[in-house]
């Protein structure tokens, strides 16, 4: 409403919207003073209260090893990502990059994902090997986490002949 306004004895309540935009993590607290004509509470402090709130990408890896895989085969690892933050997490997408990029695959859910704060969720990463040789790529993970809203992880994996067993 516009400011000022008169309350008669008896009217309906008035609300009033107040916007609460931290820019840092932690609990918050002010007051809001409402000034009045009453003469035994000219004016009525009224405690605010908030908790500003985050997300946090965190990862089960920094690297994600494939080790050394036979040739013309696949192998299969997981990557967790978690939100470690106070506020649901948005990753809105997921790829691959580098010249070795056609070797390695994601299989991953509907983009975008949304984590609620403390939860995970995994995606599978293939390497199918066609060389022997390290072949490596870099996953490219795009988020709302305020601070690292692109993380790169590094993904390598080495092509192997099979071993004889005599």
């Amino acid at each position: 409403p516009q400011l000022p306004i008169t309350i008669l004895p008896g009217a309906n309540p008035v609300s009033f919207a107040i916007r609460f935009s931290p820019n840092e993590l932690g609990d918050a607290d002010a007051f809001v003073n409402f000034s009045s004509n009453d003469p035994n509470s000219p004016v009525k402090p009224v405690p605010l209260l908030g908790t500003g709130a985050a997300p946090e990408l965190a990862l089960s890896v920094d690297t994600l090893d494939f080790g050394r895989v036979v040739l013309d085969s696949t192998a299969s690892e997981q990557l967790v990502i978690r939100n470690n933050g106070t506020f649901r997490l948005l990753v809105s997408d997921l790829r691959l990059t580098g010249p070795d990029s056609t070797l390695f695959e994601l299989l991953i859910r509907d983009l975008p994902q949304a984590i609620p704060a403390g939860d995970s969720f995994g995606v599978n990463v293939t390497f199918s090997p066609l060389e022997e040789t390290t072949s490596a790529v870099n996953m490219i993970i795009d988020s709302d986490d305020p601070l690292n809203g692109e993380l790169v992880l590094p993904v390598i994996g080495q092509g192997a002949l099979p071993r004889l067993s005599v």
